[in-house]
């Protein structure tokens, strides 16, 4: 996801925190019914109780920024909706409880900011900007009309045969030296680690060998490479993109990755800096 709704989830996350180092000094565990309830659910004293939820809690939405958002997973959106949502409501709630006392109420001074940043980040959830970055990650832009947006589909041609280029797009040790500084693969797909820190679960939809090849990339954009023999022992490869969530920063980036896996595959050479400085956020296309 691109970085505006992320900063504003992790600015979300933090004034959770707070709110609940709020709560927990104005003990909201001994005076609303909700908090002492789940407080007491682990056997231990409310006030240590209250604190395993909450610390929870925050740890919950550090993992949803950095390990579902940040990097823009298919579930990035509906997560980040879901904080939206929940801290708006969380938010009023605590100005109506403060309303109903007639006064004070523990987590009314924090409440401004879950209200203030709920709101910011489902404004620019439904502003239009995208859920994922390109390969690599692309750098921050405003959505183009769609009738503008370039249509993501390169082909490249290999000297070498079909089963070798295959290879080196199925294989970890392939992907290594063209695509990603690091790959796992597991029975339904792999997981990619890029110069620039981000990473990234690629689930394969289909894989025909050694023909065609579906996966899911950034965004949750359907990606299709098709591999067939040009009849003089080389192949042609062609990419397709579709649904990206930047198509005009994907259809630069693809370039960068097809170039790099002909130099890998016909000559042996890896043409990226692999310098974390010099990475595809920064304007370098040799990552």
């Amino acid at each position: 996801m691109p970085q505006r709704p992320a900063q504003a989830l992790l600015l979300l996350v933090l004034a959770q925190a707070l709110h609940s180092i709020e709560e927990y000094a104005f003990r909201l565990y001994d005076l609303l019914a909700p908090a002492r309830y789940v407080s007491g659910l682990f056997g231990v004293d409310r006030p240590i109780g209250f604190v395993i939820v909450n610390s929870a809690l925050v740890l919950f939405g550090l993992w949803c920024w950095h390990a579902r958002v940040r990097p823009g997973r298919p579930s990035a959106r509906a997560l980040a909706w879901f904080w939206a949502l929940l801290e708006i409501a969380n938010g009023g709630a605590h100005v109506v409880l403060a309303v109903a006392a007639g006064g004070y109420f523990p987590g009314l001074a924090t409440a401004p900011l879950l209200l203030g940043l709920g709101g910011l980040l489902a404004w620019r959830l439904s502003s239009g900007y995208p859920a994922a970055g390109s390969p690599g990650r692309a750098r921050e832009t405003v959505p183009a009309p769609a009738a503008a947006a370039p249509a993501i589909d390169w082909r490249i041609h290999f000297a070498a045969p079909p089963a070798t280029v295959w290879r080196a797009w199925t294989s970890d040790a392939g992907r290594e030296r063209f695509w990603a500084e690091t790959s796992r693969r597991d029975d339904s797909g792999f997981d990619l680690a890029f110069v620039n820190g981000e990473r990234l679960r690629v689930d394969v939809i289909e894989a025909l060998a050694p023909e065609r090849l579906v996966f899911r990339y950034f965004g949750g954009s359907t990606v299709t490479v098709e591999i067939s023999a040009d009849g003089a022992g080389g192949c042609d490869l062609r990419l397709r993109e579709e649904d990206a969530p930047d198509p005009i920063g994907n259809h630069a980036g693809w370039v960068s990755v097809l170039l790099a896996c002909k130099a890998a595959v016909d000559f042996g050479i890896d043409l990226r800096s692999r310098d974390p400085e010099r990475s595809w956020d920064a304007g370098f296309v040799d990552v």
